[in-house]
């Protein structure tokens, strides 16, 4: 089986700052979640913080974080963890504590391991739709060579490189939809800066730029 990896594009509460977002979510709400039956839908979870890249606001961040799990089964797309009643009577309502809930993006999606490795505690992630015209399967193949030439020209400071791409049908929530999740983990964030510098001179073509939405993630490994 793929793998298959679930992101939820979260944004705070209209009244919280971002730093109590985050302060929040990964401390009171972990601890719902792991009581609620997290485990038996996720193999693994991970939270991405996110802090933005020089040139963008974290006031103006689109999203605030966005946890990230791989899914024990694909089932799970169409009756997990959001249809248990664990989490409809216990972390639903906690997430009014610290979330706009109806300003979400949920997104399964496939993986694809371009230079394998272990992950880092900090990463660039860049969120983007396919430009008009492109299928996903033509994405797919041209941003795995882009990635390649990359490595091979020595361009990426990163210990692991993923791509994700959005199974059809299974995005849901805010718009506009992401189509590809580009993931690049480094060992500081000034390297994920330069490479973010470096990726902008050689945009792929097959991704819309002007709404792609880039950002650093502070990664918060759960199990």
């Amino acid at each position: 089986m793929n793998k298959i990896v679930r992101f939820v594009l979260l944004k705070r509460r209209r009244d919280l700052t971002h730093e109590q977002f985050s302060a929040y979510w990964c401390s009171r709400h972990v601890e719902v979640l792991m009581a609620s039956g997290l485990r038996d839908y996720n193999a693994s979870y991970t939270q991405n913080h996110f802090a933005a890249l020089p040139g963008y606001s974290t006031d103006a961040l689109r999203f605030d974080g966005a946890p990230q799990m791989l899914q024990c089964d694909a089932s799970v797309i169409q009756s997990g963890f959001q249809q248990d009643p664990r989490y409809l009577n216990f972390v639903r309502p906690d997430e009014d504590m610290f979330l706009e809930a109806g300003e979400g993006q949920t997104l399964f999606a496939d993986v694809v391991e371009v230079n394998p490795g272990h992950g880092t505690a900090t990463k660039l992630m860049i969120f983007a739709s396919y430009a008009v015209g492109v299928t996903r399967e033509r994405g797919k193949a041209i941003l795995g060579e882009w990635n390649k030439s990359l490595l091979r020209e020595g361009d990426v400071a990163a210990s692991s490189c993923n791509q994700y791409f959005a199974i059809a049908g299974a995005t849901r929530g805010a718009l506009p939809h992401f189509d590809v999740v580009l993931e690049f983990c480094v060992k500081e964030e000034s390297a994920a800066i330069s490479l973010f510098s470096n990726l902008n001179e050689t945009w792929p073509t097959v991704l819309e730029k002007g709404s792609c939405f880039p950002v650093l993630s502070r990664a918060r490994f759960f199990y």
